[in-house]
């Protein structure tokens, strides 16, 4: 396949992706096509949708030339792409809407990028390169992403250390001096940040998880919304969301992962009364303060539906 028709492909498929996850319904306590927050409307979502594409086409682009050989693994660039990402998005609306996703669909696109030659789209070989990426991102790779996260200024990560916070410039000046890498700030913040532990291994919960779930109930189903939203039940009732966890506590994000599985053993979607329960739990997150929105597990939807769309999923 040709370089352009391979990078435009890759675009496309983390464009659909973030508004297909987007315009799953009801997905509990999200931003949905017929649910807003009051600072963020689903309007939002979907121009950020469209934004990340020039960042995810760039990140594709330097997979194939790392498969050519025409770069080093260290030359990727990966927080370079993140932060175009959010300055692109940025443009077109004030709100945090992409950050986590980019994080993750940015070295899969790369990652992608390198298999530009291959005939067959093998989970286990795109997962292989994604972490041999990931592993190989600099200090300035870091930078980047802080940059980013101080741009957006999302629900937070935590910290380098007791002294370091993410969004401080003093943080940044500790990069440099300590020599940190991505990946290295990463593995520190798995702790506490599903999107981190993601990165560092290698998409666990997600692809390891989560993608033969979805693969299983869309033959079964044959509607995209179904399958995002009970794949987002399935990972919410699978582990609890880090966003909910940071604001207010594991005891309240895990009765949220309680209810989302209680909701998906009554049917969900599929029957009537899981979907009474369904509508149910949505209203139940909802709150001024959006305190229960499990965005994590949306952006962890969004990296699902890309690789599925990469390997020729059809809206049937």
């Amino acid at each position: 396949m040709q370089k352009e028709t391979w990078v435009n492909k890759i675009q496309c498929c983390a464009q659909l992706a973030a508004a297909l996850e987007l315009s799953g319904w009801p997905k509990p306590g999200n931003v949905h096509r017929t649910a807003d927050f009051a600072d963020t409307r689903y309007e939002h979502y979907l121009a950020g949708a469209v934004a990340i594409g020039p960042a995810i086409a760039r990140a594709a682009s330097q997979g194939v030339k790392l498969q050519k050989g025409e770069i080093q693994t260290s030359d990727v660039g990966i927080g370079r792409w993140i932060l175009q990402g959010i300055r692109d998005v940025k443009q077109w609306n004030e709100p945090n809407t992409n950050l986590g996703m980019l994080i993750l669909m940015v070295p899969l696109a790369t990652a992608a990028g390198t298999l530009i030659e291959k005939r067959e789209f093998e989970i286990e070989l795109l997962r292989k390169q994604f972490n041999h990426i990931v592993r190989a991102t600099t200090p300035q790779d870091a930078l980047d992403l802080y940059q980013a996260i101080a741009t957006v200024s999302p629900g937070g990560m935590g910290k380098v250390d007791d002294e370091a916070d993410v969004t401080d410039e003093n943080t940044w000046n500790i990069l440099k001096e300590r020599e940190i890498t991505l990946f290295r700030t990463m593995e520190i913040s798995q702790e506490w940040d599903t999107i981190s532990k993601e990165f560092v291994t290698a998409l666990e919960l997600s692809l390891g998880k989560g993608y033969p779930f979805f693969r299983q109930t869309y033959v079964s189903t044959k509607d995209v919304n179904i399958t995002t939203v009970h794949t987002f039940l399935f990972l919410l009732s699978s582990k609890p969301d880090t966003l909910i966890q940071r604001k207010l506590g594991n005891e309240a994000a895990m009765q949220v992962s309680y209810k989302a599985k209680e909701v998906l053993e009554m049917g969900g979607l599929l029957t009537q009364k899981g979907t009474d329960a369904l509508h149910h739990f949505d209203r139940s997150l909802r709150d001024s303060e959006n305190r229960y929105n499990p965005g994590t597990t949306a952006d962890l939807i969004s990296v699902i539906l890309m690789v599925n769309l990469m390997q020729g999923m059809k809206i049937i």
